[in-house]
């Protein structure tokens, strides 16, 4: 009676290798290259601010106390030479120095003590256009990626099937135009699954190649080794079952 069993593949890695993980690729030939441009602003910004305290004042006209209360509502101008950048609006601010009249239970002289505060205030400024500006940044070339998959079947004693195949080809900024695989230095169809027939313990030199419109490549290489989990050597490592 033929028994079909999942066998262990020890390898460096697991049930596949490649590239096709990463979908960008390794990037190549990075500079610099203006992408765009965008409008830049400076000069002098100015707003007004909102300021709001309390003022106090006699309570009434016969009682010599300062307790009745008045709230106070003004707008400060601000201005502020802004430097050089692509936001039109900005945050500003300054420390502004104002008197009030404080709260008191004996008023000096008929007028309720004065006070010497300060606060910082701040508003949203427009910046004035400036001019456009050419935008820079990072450009780069991706090598294509891709991956191949492998898996086992014992399909009597000490004789396995191996099957090994590719499981696609990519490239992020262009076009996959050619897809090369090899097992054992044997060129195959990079689109079909390959099916060996072996005994425990043997070997296959899996080799892929993919190379895109730019002319970019990438090679990956793996050794497979067919082993029988039931008979697996627990000091070896071991990876798909």
């Amino acid at each position: 009676m033929s028994v079909k069993n999942r066998i262990a593949l020890l390898t460096l890695g697991a049930a596949s290798f490649g590239s096709l993980a990463d979908p960008f690729g390794e990037k190549v030939n990075c500079r610099e290259e203006a992408k765009g441009q965008q409008n830049m602003y400076a000069g002098e910004a100015t707003c007004s601010a909102q300021l709001v305290y309390v003022n106090h004042s006699k309570s009434s006209p016969t009682a010599n106390l300062c307790m009745e209360t008045e709230i106070v509502e003004k707008w400060i101008p601000i201005s502020e030479d802004v430097a050089e950048s692509s936001n039109p609006v900005v945050a500003i601010g300054k420390l502004h120095h104002y008197k009030t009249k404080g709260i008191t239970t004996t008023m000096s002289d008929g007028v309720c003590t004065i006070l010497n505060e300060s606060d910082w205030i701040t508003c949203a400024a427009e910046v004035p256009f400036s001019h456009v500006a050419d935008v820079y940044g990072e450009v780069c070339d991706y090598k294509p990626v891709s991956s191949t998959s492998y898996y086992g079947e014992r399909i009597g004693i000490n004789e396995y099937i191996t099957s090994i195949g590719t499981t696609g080809a990519a490239d992020f900024d262009g076009h996959i135009v050619s897809r090369e695989l090899w097992i054992n230095g044997v060129e195959y169809d990079f689109n079909t699954i390959q099916k060996f027939t072996t005994q425990s313990g043997a070997q296959f030199a899996v080799r892929i190649r993919v190379t895109d419109n730019d002319g970019y490549q990438t090679e990956d290489t793996q050794t497979i080794r067919a082993i029988d989990s039931s008979n697996h050597d627990p000091s070896r490592p071991r990876d798909v079952r």
